[in-house]
């Protein structure tokens, strides 16, 4: 999505990632969605981590993903180059130093925890990085605190979303009706994979609770897992209440349609990607959210205006969904809370434009003529 925005801002970006296995096919992979928003992939690099005494621990791998990475950056030629996790910018430090283009070397950090200053990332960012893009201000923080990086080389962004998709007023599928759930149900939504550390036991725990007071509610779980058994199924089974809560899937064509009959969302623990992107989707369609305090949640929600925040634990959930769920005037204000902040913050153009303007700064200080 930046990367499209970019591009409409008259950047020419390309996208290099790993094509995913000939059986599989490219449904609902990045290749097939990027190609889908009109971006170009080049798929030279396999991006493979895998790290086996088989493969010599992946050190041909890097070797071999090093000199393709080295002939695209030549080939275009590129200004920058752009890492999003700990293998690429080490594949990419590689690559730019053997290359004849000598581009800019940006990481984006997105992770739920930060980037840890351990010593691989220390000898990655303090020697050679260009310039950081994080998405919190928190984490702008830990940036300065464990790694030598200058403040003029760091740029907070705020994490984006194409808002004319997720306009509320865009009509949407009947998934009440596809969902076989009652006019008068009371729906709780969560979106994630659900694995253990996403803690939608905890949740579980706390709805069966909320069920006492309003047993009407439904308990709408998008996404799936393969610990699905063990944090959903048998959590449910265990209280009595698996009737209660609905587990469609990913509902990847039907996606937005689904959320928009969720009358309160629920955000525990980010996935690996800590920008939250189901909360801020959940928001800009102007649903009222209940959202755990950790990572950078608090900067994406602001506490009683566009959501309310909590404690991730079991009695924490448990007030704040009965607080809301006994409230509707707090329900209707939080829901607008949350769709003028998505509006204010969110727009993926405005990001572009800043990461734009970064980036033109990066490649003017450094002395290239490029870009």
């Amino acid at each position: 999505m930046q990367t499209r925005a970019l591009m409409d801002r008259g950047n020419e970006v390309i996208l290099s990632a790993a094509y995913p296995p000939k059986d599989a096919g490219e449904k609902e992979s990045i290749v097939s969605y990027a190609r889908g928003m009109g971006i170009k992939v080049n798929g030279s690099v396999s991006w493979d981590r895998k790290t086996k005494a088989g493969n010599l621990f992946g050190v041909p791998t890097i070797i071999r993903d090093t000199r393709a990475l080295m002939r695209l950056i030549d080939d275009i030629p590129a200004d920058i180059v752009s890492a999003h996790s700990s293998h690429d910018h080490f594949v990419a430090k590689r690559a730019i130093r053997g290359s004849l283009a000598g581009p800019l070397l940006v990481r984006t950090d997105h992770k739920r925890d930060f980037i840890p200053g351990g010593v691989g990332n220390r000898f990655l960012l303090n020697r050679g990085t260009d310039g950081v893009v994080t998405f919190s201000r928190a984490g702008a923080s830990s940036l300065l605190r464990d790694f030598d990086i200058p403040r003029d080389k760091i740029i907070v962004v705020d994490p984006a979303l194409d808002l004319d998709r997720w306009d509320p007023a865009i009509p949407a599928v009947d998934m009440r009706s596809e969902l076989k759930v009652p006019r008068d149900t009371f729906v709780i939504g969560m979106v994630a994979r659900f694995q253990k550390y996403r803690k939608t036991d905890v949740v579980i725990s706390a709805f069966a609770s909320v069920l006492k007071k309003f047993p009407n509610a439904r308990l709408l779980l998008i996404g799936r897992s393969s610990q699905m058994e063990e944090s959903v199924i048998k959590p449910a089974r265990k209280l009595g209440i698996e009737d209660k809560i609905i587990t469609p899937g990913y509902l990847t064509k039907y996606y937005r349609d689904a959320l928009k009959i969720i009358d309160l969302f629920v955000f525990m623990m980010p996935g690996s990607d800590g920008t939250a992107r189901a909360l801020r989707e959940v928001m800009a369609l102007g649903i009222p959210v209940a959202a755990a305090r950790v990572g950078m949640i608090p900067e994406i929600v602001k506490d009683g205006v566009s959501g309310l925040l909590m404690e991730p634990n079991r009695v924490a959930v448990e007030t704040v969904m009965l607080k809301l769920l006994g409230d509707e005037e707090l329900r209707k204000r939080l829901g607008r809370g949350a769709r003028e902040r998505a509006l204010s913050r969110f727009d993926v153009r405005a990001q572009a434009e800043k990461i734009e303007k970064f980036f033109r700064e990066l490649i003017l200080k450094k002395g290239f003529g490029g870009a």
